[in-house]
Parts: structure tokens; C-alpha cells; sequence
């Protein structure tokens, strides 16, 4: 069973600490990122989650995760990636409820996907793509301190 916050939106699925090395354009930088991400995943989790609303009702978990990995790394300009630079760690789908939750292995590819409201996924409908209701931008850490 998922957790729930009251509203039925804060639940997800717990990530089985398949945390991998996260994409950057940086060198030490990324390091710095992955270290940081392995060391507090659960204090980076809320900020590396997104709702993904009125999802078409005959998704499995797969067509959402290959959706918009897909989606991502064409927006990245990414050919032929390497199972490592898949940007999502995990899905959840609420089949009934017909929303599901993606965890991201960085907040940065977090916040780029919010762009994709709206997309019309695999032709079967337009989500809505948007921060879970838990969300708490102050909790979240800043991407790269100074």
C-alpha cells in the first residue's frame, strides 16, 4: 500500500537506493551532485518528484516511464543513451485516480520537466505536469551552493 497524504497525491513508491551517477555537463560538479544525492536522498526526494494528472487510462508504469525518458532526452539533445542516463528513477501510477508519480535522480531534470504540461502523451491524451501538493520549495536544497 502507498502512502497517503489525505488527498491521495503525496503517496509514491520508495526508491530501492538505485541511485546512479547524475547527468551534468560538469566535471567535479556532478560528482559533488551524485555524492550529495546519495548521501541525503530522502532530504532531495519532495524536490525530485512530480504529479503527472489525467494520465489516459490504459498506461502501464513502463509507457509513462519510456514516455518521458524518451521525451527528456530528446529535449537533451541525447542519442543512443546508455541505460545510466535514464533521468527517472521510479513510477508510480494510481490506475484508479488515474495520476501517477515520477521520481527523478536530480532536481535539476525535476524542474526542466515541469515544461511538459500539457504534452499529449503517446497520442492518448494531455497531462498535466506539475509539483506534488507536498512539495515545500524551502525545503528544497539549493541545486549548486556557493
Amino acid at each position: 500500500s502507498v502512502p497517503n497524504g489525505g488527498d491521495g497525491r503525496a503517496g509514491g513508491s520508495a526508491s530501492s537506493g538505485i541511485y546512479g551517477p547524475a547527468s551534468s555537463s560538469g566535471g567535479s560538479s556532478g560528482k559533488d551532485r551524485t555524492r550529495l544525492l546519495q548521501a541525503q536522498p530522502q532530504q532531495t526526494r519532495h524536490a525530485r518528484r512530480l504529479y503527472i494528472g489525467h494520465l489516459p487510462p490504459d498506461l502501464s508504469e513502463d509507457d509513462v516511464h519510456a514516455f518521458f525518458r524518451e521525451s527528456i532526452h530528446a529535449a537533451m539533445n541525447k542519442v543512443n543513451p546508455s541505460p545510466e542516463d535514464d533521468p527517472i528513477l521510479s513510477v508510480y501510477i494510481n490506475v484508479e485516480r488515474r495520476f501517477a508519480f515520477l521520481e527523478f535522480k536530480t532536481m535539476e531534470i525535476c524542474t526542466a520537466t515541469l515544461a511538459l504540461d500539457g504534452i499529449n502523451i503517446l497520442g492518448k491524451g494531455k497531462v498535466k505536469v506539475k509539483r506534488p501538493n507536498d512539495y515545500n520549495p524551502a525545503m528544497a536544497p539549493t541545486p549548486n551552493p556557493a
